[in-house]
């Protein structure tokens, strides 16, 4: 039997059908977060964007794959070259969110580890998270022993 393949091609009309932007308009998620698109772009091979929208998102002919397919090594190469063109100043700040970034995924992870056992996270160790408290839910260690 043949395999069908179904490649959906996106304009900046089109609605996101998952993800963390379901139902949300891609001009919209252009605005709100650029590299999630292009991560998109990249790893799924079924998902394709009309050539306005790539060159909105700083895809050029160079960076462009066929689809339907998937390509990590070109997604990382463009991401080094989107780098290497930022000056100074901008490269600084990119790392610096990066890294803040990469830290609160690490509390969020390390609340999640400690709490696994009830499977939820409370509203105060979320909040201690978020104001970047180190001390993580010190009342539910203190019930547990």
């Amino acid at each position: 039997m043949m395999e069908r393949i179904l490649l959906r091609t996106l304009t900046e009309k089109s609605t996101l059908g998952g993800g963390r932007y379901s139902n949300q308009k891609i001009e919209t998620i252009i605005d709100l977060d650029k590299p999630y698109l292009i991560h998109s772009y990249y790893i799924y091979s079924k998902i394709n964007f009309t050539p306005s929208v790539l060159e909105k998102l700083g895809i050029t002919e160079k960076y462009r794959i066929n689809k339907p397919g998937k390509d990590r090594e070109m997604f990382h190469q463009f991401n080094i070259d989107r780098i290497n063109a930022m000056t100074k100043s901008e490269r600084a700040k990119y790392f610096i969110k990066r890294k803040r970034k990469r830290i609160k995924e690490a509390k969020l992870m390390a609340a999640r580890h400690r709490n696994d056992e009830r499977g939820i996270l409370k509203r105060g160790s979320l909040a201690r998270i978020n104001n970047g408290n180190s001390k993580l839910d010190l009342s539910y260690r203190d019930i547990t022993k």
